[in-house]
């Protein structure tokens, strides 16, 4: 948001045409009082009509100066509030297009090697390879779960699918937790320290001894670019007969999901950073916060969006909206993915296969009609 500079004078040049005109008119109203008096006391002596004109005419322009003295005040305090916010409003741009810049630098710095091809991707084109990576994981969770006839109520613990349930009423609990479960994988790997954060991060929510023999499973499969012929042969067989996995591959070789915490991490702290900075500003309105929110949004590409989105709805990214939904601690104003429509450019055939719109109903998608409590988020609630 550009600031206009013409309006920081506005005030002040309204102020000063005020108190010429008054002076105008207060000049004409004098020579009137004076017609007036000299016809209306002509009887009297010129002692007596000055006294009385002297006293009477000083009164009055005593009076009506306080008030042209009051008025000018006023517009002067008007002028350095407007002053004052300008001031403040260009001391919060130049933080934000700061932090915005260190964002692009962040994403300029993304590397991803293809896990195929052994091709190094940079920049934003690393977000597209990182949802095939994200979605080759997930098909191969489902294939596990399936060969091993896996369900959800053996995968997760009861309490964790009822907190779920009171997150988000209505969605398929089972899909949600292979999303939550693929993306937290995707993103610590399955190395010796991916699993140790894996295993520490949801034990207590998902059985210890599914996430055991999911994690070994998966340590088995090498990235495909390079020479390793005997990991590659272990790994067509091991697909074949789905044994049991009660001990982790570590043999060293390139591991196809390796993880991409030290290319994501300090991504998505820097996203949150600049949302919760520009939702603190408590002088802008909700319309000014979600403009300042939209140059954010509109340099995330819709594989970014999309990306986000898979973090927000894991237990990694939850601060974003989902942490305190159905709890006596839930603030809408803090629920900032449906605050500033942060998904809203996201693809309709994306919103269809994650069945976004179940997350973050409220959302004000791209050609989508808005819902009748987004509008009363917008007119009652944001602020």
């Amino acid at each position: 948001m550009k600031v206009d500079k013409r309006k920081k004078f506005k005030l002040l040049r309204n102020g000063k045409q005020f108190l010429f005109n008054s002076f105008i008119t207060c000049t004409l109203f004098s020579f009137f009082f004076l017609y007036f008096f000299k016809y209306v006391l002509i009887n009297k002596s010129s002692q007596d009509i000055a006294t009385t004109i002297s006293g009477t005419l000083g009164t009055a322009l005593g009076f009506f100066g306080s008030i042209l003295v009051y008025k000018a005040l006023r517009e002067q305090v008007k002028a350095n509030k407007l002053i004052q916010k300008q001031f403040e409003i260009q001391v919060f741009e130049s933080r934000l297009y700061k932090m915005l810049d260190s964002y692009n630098l962040n994403v300029s710095d993304l590397k991803f090697i293809g896990r195929k091809s052994g091709n190094l991707f940079e920049g934003k084109r690393v977000f597209s390879h990182l949802i095939n990576n994200y979605n080759t994981l997930k098909k191969e969770i489902i294939q596990f779960n399936e060969s091993k006839q896996y369900k959800v109520e053996s995968i997760t613990n009861l309490d964790y699918r009822k907190k779920l349930v009171k997150y988000k009423e209505g969605i398929k609990i089972s899909s949600w937790i292979v999303l939550e479960l693929s993306y937290v994988i995707f993103f610590y790997g399955v190395g010796v320290t991916g699993r140790k954060n894996i295993k520490s991060l949801l034990s207590g929510n998902y059985n210890d001894d599914y996430l055991i023999q999911l994690l070994n499973y998966l340590s088995n499969k090498p990235v495909e670019y390079r020479n390793n012929e005997d990991a590659i042969e272990n790994w067509k067989k091991i697909m074949l007969d789905f044994e049991n996995f009660n001990f982790p591959n570590n043999e060293k070789f390139d591991k196809f999901y390796n993880g991409h915490q030290s290319n994501l991490g300090h991504y998505y702290r820097h996203l949150f950073m600049i949302v919760k900075y520009i939702n603190g500003q408590n002088k802008l309105s909700y319309l000014e916060k979600w403009n300042y929110s939209k140059l954010l949004r509109t340099q995330l590409s819709n594989h970014e969006q999309e990306l986000f989105f898979l973090n927000s709805i894991s237990i990694l990214g939850r601060d974003w909206e989902l942490k305190n939904i159905g709890s006596d601690k839930e603030d809408e104003n803090e629920q900032f993915i449906t605050k500033y429509d942060l998904i809203r450019n996201v693809s309709k055939s994306v919103l269809a296969k994650y069945k976004i719109k179940s997350f973050y109903p409220n959302v004000e998608y791209e050609q989508e009609e808005i819902t009748a409590r987004r509008k009363y988020l917008d007119e009652k609630v944001y602020e």
